[in-house]
């Protein structure tokens, strides 16, 4: 909700209890996410309590039982607030994700430094994906992503949100000839080739020795790294698993990877 709203009684009582439920729900996401600014979150809250006062009854089960608990908004503790609107939210809101829950911030007095890690990603569709890879990789202090093929970049609007923008303190460029890139790479900067995959002849991560500098690679969510990128790698790598799922989110398994490395170079 980029503005408040204000509806009047007439106005809100002639919604369907549909979007009723969805106005509230959006009341309640934005005050979750301001609580801590006392001034907005008041005025949303009073936005709030007019809206409920406004349903006398429904014959909606979700909206009724709101009803009843909704008392004394202004009083509540943000856990007691949360609480009296876990059902309907649980039902009918959207899931938030990070970018929709937190602004970023950056520590200024924190110098900025970088470790002799690079990552490429091969054709990823998911902006969700790449996003949470960017903001690992600052967080990290990784040098550079490239992202090849079709993978979305920051000037995706959801990549952006996602990275927290992040975006705007790590390097990244976006190029179409992976196999070029991995040549110039190789040829430039004499750096190890590390395919992160789950084919059953990797070496678990744990086990492995990876010199610096040292480039992570990652690939499509469903298919993988293609034939002639695994044929190009130094190591190809795999995150051993014990449950009875084959894979990780690649976002989450990049975050696993960066992290290995980063300790067997003693730079955590």
């Amino acid at each position: 909700m980029k503005k408040i709203m204000q509806y009047s009684q007439d106005k809100f009582n002639s919604f369907t209890d549909e979007k009723k439920i969805r106005i509230i729900t959006s009341f309640v996401n934005e005050i979750d996410k301001l609580w801590q600014d006392e001034e907005k979150r008041k005025n949303l809250l009073v936005e709030l309590e007019n809206c409920l006062e406004y349903v006398v009854d429904s014959s909606n089960r979700d909206l009724s039982n709101v009803l009843t608990r909704a008392k004394r908004l202004q009083s509540k503790t943000h856990l007691e607030f949360m609480t009296t609107f876990t059902s309907l939210l649980t039902k009918y809101s959207k899931e938030p994700r990070d970018h929709d829950l937190m602004e970023p911030r950056q520590n200024e007095s924190k110098k900025h430094l970088t470790v002799p890690l690079y990552a490429i990603l091969e054709n990823l569709r998911s902006a969700f994906n790449v996003g949470s890879i960017i903001r690992t990789s600052e967080c990290f202090g990784v040098r550079k992503v490239y992202m090849c093929g079709y993978t979305p970049t920051p000037d995706n609007i959801k990549v952006k949100k996602t990275s927290m923008a992040t975006d705007e303190w790590i390097l990244w460029e976006r190029r179409k000839d992976i196999l070029e890139l991995i040549d110039q790479l190789k040829e430039q900067e004499s750096i190890r080739l590390v395919a992160l995959e789950t084919s059953p002849d990797a070496q678990p991560i744990q086990l492995s020795s990876i010199s610096q500098p040292a480039v992570i690679i990652v690939g499509n969510e469903a298919h993988g790294l293609s034939k002639e990128v695994l044929e190009k790698a130094d190591q190809v790598l795999k995150i051993p698993l014990s449950g009875r799922k084959e894979s990780f989110n690649v976002g989450v398994a990049y975050g696993i990877a960066c992290y290995e490395i980063l300790r067997k170079w003693d730079m955590l």
